[in-house]
């Protein structure tokens, strides 16, 4: 009978171990977002986060199935998590799906993958304009000088265009955001698009090795054709940030999400903001 059991507690080890060494790693492609439109010869920066425990060492980019680059670990080693920016030039107008995989060092893979779409860069020809002829002098004749009027310049209306933030894309772009920052100690571990804000919960890592759990709300919006993130509550434990880490903080947010929207737009105008159905959409022009 302690035989079986014995037998029966190895197999149960072996299970696990096999489990953990197929667990795929985790992926999270930060920039573009789904959806996005780019200019054709344009060069679109794709950049990826990966973690597993056993470690990462390499990620790939794939699109529309053929690989076009690889990007192992940084150390040269497996890294239980890293970011990577792999640059695509797009040619081909058209949807392309951007698969992104990142390999570890068990053999397991994991991917993320988006769809962006290349368009035809117009180009508007500005119209010559006529030269008035050279008026030639007639004796006991008045002078005839024909103007043409110059032909208007052709005006072209923008579109109104969007693009779309995961909770997931948010999360990252966050952790990128203070990791680079004054608030490295605070480490975000989730992202809920809710009721209009963004609610971040997390742990701030505090003197002595000690965390301790807080909750930051906030609301993004639309001002003057720019994004402006503001703290509408903030909590860390027993304390409340004051108002102005409260404005820092905001600012490193608020730059974060800007400089993913300039990486994959061409916006000139930010006009609305809308966060409901766990997404985020920016509409520009």
């Amino acid at each position: 009978m302690k035989r079986i059991i014995l037998i029966l507690v190895l197999l149960m080890f072996a299970f696990a171990l096999i489990g953990c060494a197929s667990a795929p790693p985790q992926v999270v492609i930060t920039t573009p977002v789904s959806g996005a439109q780019f200019d054709a010869g344009q060069d679109i920066p794709i950049v990826t986060t990966a973690g597993d425990a056993n470690g990462v060492t390499q990620i790939e980019l794939f699109v529309d199935g053929q690989r076009v680059k690889t990007d192992p670990s940084p150390t040269g080693q497996p890294q239980k998590t890293f970011s990577v920016q792999q640059v695509w030039k797009a040619t081909t107008p058209g949807a392309h799906i951007v698969i992104v995989r990142a390999l570890t060092e068990r053999g397991a893979t994991g991917e993320a993958a988006i769809s962006i779409t290349i368009v035809e860069k117009i180009v508007i020809a500005t119209p010559t304009p006529t030269l008035a002829p050279t008026r030639t002098p007639v004796a006991n004749v008045t002078r005839l000088v024909v103007v043409t009027p110059r032909p208007a310049t052709p005006t072209v209306a923008s579109v109104a265009r969007s693009i779309t933030f995961t909770e997931a894309q948010m999360l990252a772009l966050i952790n990128t955001a203070l990791a680079g920052s004054e608030f490295n100690s605070l480490s975000v571990s989730s992202v809920k698009f809710q009721n209009g804000q963004i609610i971040i919960n997390g742990t701030y890592n505090v003197s002595g090795g000690l965390k301790v759990n807080g909750s930051v709300t906030l609301a993004v919006s639309a001002s003057n054709c720019d994004l402006k993130v503001t703290i509408v509550a903030a909590q860390i434990g027993q304390f409340t940030i004051p108002a102005a880490r409260k404005a820092e903080m905001s600012a490193a947010i608020d730059q974060a999400i800007s400089s993913a929207v300039a990486q994959q737009t061409n916006a000139r105008c930010i006009e609305a903001i809308t966060i409901a159905n766990g997404k985020m959409t920016i509409t520009y022009r």
